[in-house]
């Protein structure tokens, strides 16, 4: 019923019943070959052995990259810590031993800031700020490498080693008695001159009565980033911090000096003392 001027007509409706409904057309069978025959007993070979190789089919676009994304990351950073905190105290109980007077007071180590270091034989890839021996505060050279050169003491007869990032160790031979010119002229020895220590490597060698010595100053300082709490919710960004001091040295066993070898990032080292002045010993 509809209205129209006031007067109600009767309107046709079509009854849904009648209304034809078009069905889809039926979808034809592929044909016989292109049905996929699958055994009932799959052989080993189909499936992957290699666990490693099955998480990166499963995950192509994870970053392998990303630093302190399991427990076990600042676990270590942790363990680098007490490490450090562990050879410190080996440290100050050398240096009131009785083998520290083969060695001048004046010699000691500056802080290294490592942000990446990767060391292989003898290559050396690395970002980041050193400062590596210095005597009375003239021996020695504050770097960055990142393209910058480092200068690196390795004592095999007066024998210094300079790097840059990403790149191998190019030793030389210089003598004692160049550093001591280079010295008495400008003052000081630059960080690009290769003439860090020498003659302190020397009285040393002179004192132990050894050819046996190889002297290399490491310290760093370490840090780890890690959450904690429920969820993982609390203390986010929180830092473990350590420094790990040291001096790769091979010397005579009969004059009782041991030492300690570990392996660092892939660098065997034989670690038995570092000397520091007040200042240079804070941490």
């Amino acid at each position: 019923m509809a209205s129209v001027n006031g007067e109600y007509q009767s309107v046709a409706v079509d009854d849904p019943a009648t209304v034809p409904v078009e069905e889809p057309a039926p979808v034809p069978p592929p044909p016989a070959n292109e049905y996929i025959q699958v055994p009932t007993v799959l052989p080993l070979s189909h499936f992957p052995t290699d666990i490693e190789q099955t998480e990166q089919t499963e995950h192509p676009a994870a970053d392998s990259s990303r630093e302190f994304e399991y427990p076990e990351d600042w676990l270590v950073g942790i363990f680098y810590f007490f490490l450090g905190a562990l050879l410190l105290s080996s440290v100050n109980a050398f240096n009131s031993s009785r083998f520290a007077r083969f060695f001048p007071p004046e010699l000691y180590l500056q802080s290294l800031s490592v942000s990446g270091l990767r060391v292989s034989n003898s290559s050396l890839a690395a970002d980041f700020t050193a400062e590596f021996f210095l005597y009375n505060n003239n021996w020695g050279s504050s770097v960055t490498l990142d393209g910058v050169e480092v200068s690196v003491l390795y004592y095999d007869d007066t024998v210094l080693g300079t790097a840059k990032s990403g790149q191998e160790f190019g030793l030389g031979p210089m003598s004692a008695r160049e550093a001591e010119m280079n010295l008495e002229r400008t003052g000081e020895v630059k960080a690009h001159e290769p003439a860090v220590g020498l003659e302190v490597l020397r009285r040393i060698k002179d004192e132990v009565e050894t050819d046996r010595v190889l002297s290399l100053g490491l310290r760093f300082k370490m840090t780890a980033e890690y959450n904690y709490g429920k969820d993982g919710g609390r203390k986010k960004g929180a830092e473990v911090m350590g420094e790990c001091l040291g001096v790769i040295v091979e010397m005579d066993p009969e004059i009782g000096i041991g030492s300690w070898r570990f392996d660092f990032g892939g660098m065997e080292c034989a670690v038995f003392a570092t000397f520091e002045d007040d200042e240079a010993s804070q941490l």
